[in-house]
């Protein structure tokens, strides 16, 4: 049973640190019904448009999750199942890969305005 629930952290790990790297390498999915049809500059504008409500998004998540963690450390929470794990190393993962996404959304957000502004990183 062990086995099943270090693969869960396992993924879930790989899930969460995998945020911040597939927005720097630009694997992330789009819908693209318009943005394809734009141009770069346009491209650009949207990408910040949709930064912004990223961006808010991630600071709640980020500060849901310092939550959770120091819940976490202060009541020794652990899974329910016969290995009886800590859970706090996998609520810090996920504190770390939420703070790394949220670096990338705003080092990509600045990038964006850059461009707009036809300027040189």
């Amino acid at each position: 049973m062990w086995i099943i629930e270090m693969a869960q952290f396992t993924i879930t790990a790989y899930y969460l640190l995998g945020g911040g790297y597939s927005m720097l390498t630009d694997d992330h999915v789009r819908m693209d019904l318009f943005y394809g049809r734009l141009s770069k500059k346009g491209k650009a504008k949207m990408d910040i448009f949709t930064s912004i409500f990223l961006i808010f998004y991630l600071i709640l998540l980020f500060v849901g999750s310092i939550t959770s963690l120091i819940y976490t450390i202060e009541t020794k929470q652990k899974l329910f199942t016969a290995w009886a794990p800590y859970v706090w190393p996998i609520k810090t993962l996920m504190l770390i890969g939420i703070l790394l996404m949220l670096l990338q959304a705003f080092s990509t957000l600045f990038k964006d305005i850059a461009k707009v502004k036809e300027r040189t990183l």
